[in-house]
């Protein structure tokens, strides 16, 4: 399975964001083309292959639907969710609710992320990315995250 990655910079017109070559690539090798975006709660637009989020939705169809808070994360999940299609040239067009909720105006940062891309607005980004008080730095993370046992 292709993969997303590195960071890339894009402009907004009229709601419609053309991708790198790089990526047009790696969309091109799934096989249905069908992909879905939606709002992250870290701030960004996130893009998936239906297939994979296809794959979430198992997962959250198997919550109890007669408790409350799984009825909320089921509603919650799904309702951050479009189908999203790119054209000939790599563009797609982007809801103005979407843009609005990740404050995306006119330049986009795209970053790869594995299985996903991420549609940044520079600013936010810079905010989220920076240091929190009393939050680990990234390298800490990772190391606490992805430790190799002995």
């Amino acid at each position: 399975m292709a993969s997303f990655r590195g960071t890339y910079t894009s402009s907004v017109v009229k709601g419609r964001i053309k991708l790198p070559k790089r990526l047009r690539d790696v969309l091109g090798t799934f096989p249905d083309g069908r992909f879905v975006i939606g709002y992250s709660g870290d701030g960004c637009l996130v893009i998936f292959s239906e297939a994979d989020h296809e794959k979430e939705e198992r997962r959250l169809n198997r919550l109890d639907y007669q408790l409350g808070d799984h009825r909320r994360i089921q509603r919650e999940f799904m309702r951050r969710f479009k189908d999203i299609g790119f054209d000939q040239q790599g563009r797609c067009t982007i809801s103005q609710d979407f843009l609005d909720e990740a404050q995306i105006k006119e330049e986009v940062l795209i970053f790869g992320a594995g299985k996903r891309l991420e549609f940044w607005d520079p600013q936010t980004y810079q905010k989220f990315n920076l240091q929190k008080e009393g939050e680990e730095p990234y390298e800490q993370v990772v190391e606490n995250n992805f430790r190799r046992k002995p």
